[in-house]
């Protein structure tokens, strides 16, 4: 297609029609625009532009627009070349539309919601129920590893479980425990799958909060006799201590003071009503801290 300028108003050879019949009124805006960039010494440019059809039809296009050789000045010829991009912008709208219906969902959901890159394993997403069920904002949750919604000495296992169900595409259902950010913990009920956003893989992960019967480790969180629940760092403190290690070693391991090890454990053993570390050992054993 051959365009002629006359007094900065494009016609087209063919037919003489101004360009406004051709184009939406955006589209047309943008193109006279880059009209008088052309006049004004610019040789070429490259845009995406709604056409109107003889029938008034919109169809997208990508326009490619160059001034010939030896006609600069004049800008008597102009050769434009048309691509038809309707279908793109159709798949490109219709993933638009299915992001925003996920994000609707994703947003007014009962159940909390993780998103998490199956590369990383980052937290890219969460919703305002696992804002709730874990105790932070959402700002806090997004950039945490998902190993790190689990007991510290569990991060390897879960790790695991996490490659197995990107491979396989998620899991149905799954009993654990996560940490809040108080340091309670709490049994939850997880289903997962993989989703494919803009050719990248995400985990999507569901947490439903179970109650203390409907998983065994729940248990461990609660003494004998109705006592305090323990915290995740007194439960940590007790399954180490348990596992035959010192005071010192407990917190190098725990990269805390020898001090604050001895207070966690004085707590401890009020709590449990325990007065000995052997009870307090047998008491982790019976409870299936520790094998």
């Amino acid at each position: 297609m051959m365009l002629h300028w006359n007094c900065m108003k494009p016609r087209v050879k063919k037919n003489c029609r101004g360009l406004i019949a051709l184009f939406s009124k955006d589209s047309y805006d943008v193109f006279r625009e880059e009209m008088i960039a052309l006049s004004e010494g610019k040789t070429e440019f490259r845009s995406e532009a709604v056409n109107l059809t003889l029938k008034g039809a919109e169809k997208y296009i990508l326009l490619n627009l160059s001034v010939m050789p030896g006609h600069e000045h004049t800008l008597s010829n102009v050769l434009v070349s048309t691509t038809d991009i309707s279908a793109m912008k159709r798949l490109e709208n219709d993933l638009r539309e299915s992001e925003e219906k996920y994000r609707r969902i994703f947003e007014t959901a009962h159940d909390a919601i993780l998103l998490a890159d199956t590369d990383t394993g980052i937290i890219l997403e969460a919703n305002i129920k696992a804002a709730k069920l874990l105790g932070m904002n959402t700002d806090e949750i997004v950039g945490m590893h998902f190993t790190q919604l689990h007991p510290k000495e569990e991060a390897h296992i879960h790790r695991k479980q996490f490659k197995n169900h990107a491979n396989l595409g998620g899991t149905v259902s799954e009993n654990v425990v996560i940490c809040r950010k108080d340091s309670d913990w709490i049994p939850v009920s997880i289903s997962s799958g993989v989703i494919n956003i803009k050719g990248r893989r995400y985990i999507s992960a569901i947490f439903r909060k179970l109650p203390d019967r409907g998983l065994p480790r729940a248990q461990h969180f609660k003494s004998i006799k109705g006592a305090q629940r323990l915290s995740r760092r007194e439960y940590d403190i007790v399954r180490l201590i348990a596992s035959g290690l010192t005071t010192k070693e407990v917190a190098e391991n725990l990269c805390i003071s020898s001090k604050t090890v001895q207070t966690h454990r004085t707590r401890i053993m009020q709590k449990l009503n325990l007065h000995r570390i052997n009870d307090l050992v047998r008491y982790a054993v019976t409870s299936g801290m520790v094998e």
